[in-house]
C-alpha cells in the first residue's frame, strides 16, 4: 500500500495522468503513456503530459496547446482559425469558424460595394459587420490568452 501511494504521488509530481479504466500488459498498450504495475491490483495506463484518453483507447488524444491557440487567434483569428484549431472534429466549433470566415467575406464584399456606390445603407452594413468581426476576434483572443476556451472534445487547453 505504501509503495502504491508513493508511486501515485510521484506520477502526480511529474504530471502523468491516470487512465484508471485502462488496464495494460506493457507500455505498448498505453499508446502515449506508461504501464505501471501495482502489488495490490492490475497494471494501469498513465498518460504522458499533454495526452489523455478518449474513445475507449488509452492516451490517444493529444491535447491542444495554449501557445498555438494564442498564435492562431492573433495572426489568423480574423479568419476563424482558432475555432478550426480547437475543433477536434466538433461541428459546432467548425460552424463558428466558418461563420467568422463568412463575416470577413461579407466585410470585404460590403467594402467593395461601398467603394463603388457610396450608398449610406451599405456603409451602415459595412460598419455593423466590421464591429461583429472585430468584437469576435478580440473576444476570442482574450479568451485564448486567459485559457478559458476548451477544445472540441471538452478538454482544457494545455497551458504554456
Amino acid at each position: 500500500m505504501f509503495k502504491t501511494t508513493i508511486l501515485i504521488i510521484f506520477l502526480c509530481l511529474i504530471n502523468l495522468s491516470l487512465s484508471s479504466s485502462f488496464s495494460c500488459v506493457s507500455n505498448f498498450d498505453c499508446n502515449n503513456g506508461v504501464c505501471e504495475k501495482f502489488d495490490n491490483g492490475g497494471p494501469l495506463c498513465y498518460c504522458f503530459p499533454g495526452f489523455n484518453s478518449i474513445d475507449d483507447e488509452p492516451c490517444n488524444n493529444k491535447l491542444k496547446e495554449q501557445t498555438a491557440a494564442v498564435f492562431n487567434g492573433t495572426i489568423f483569428g480574423v479568419f476563424g482559425a482558432i475555432w478550426f484549431y480547437l475543433a477536434a472534429g466538433n461541428w459546432v466549433y467548425m460552424f463558428v469558424g466558418i461563420l467568422q470566415l463568412l463575416l470577413l467575406i461579407a466585410f470585404i464584399v460590403f467594402s467593395v460595394i461601398y467603394n463603388i456606390t457610396k450608398d449610406t445603407c451599405v456603409y451602415i452594413s459595412l460598419l455593423v459587420v466590421w464591429i461583429i468581426v472585430t468584437v469576435g476576434w478580440v473576444s476570442v483572443f482574450i479568451l485564448s490568452i486567459a485559457n478559458v476556451l476548451h477544445d472540441g472534445n471538452g478538454f482544457e487547453v494545455v497551458r504554456w
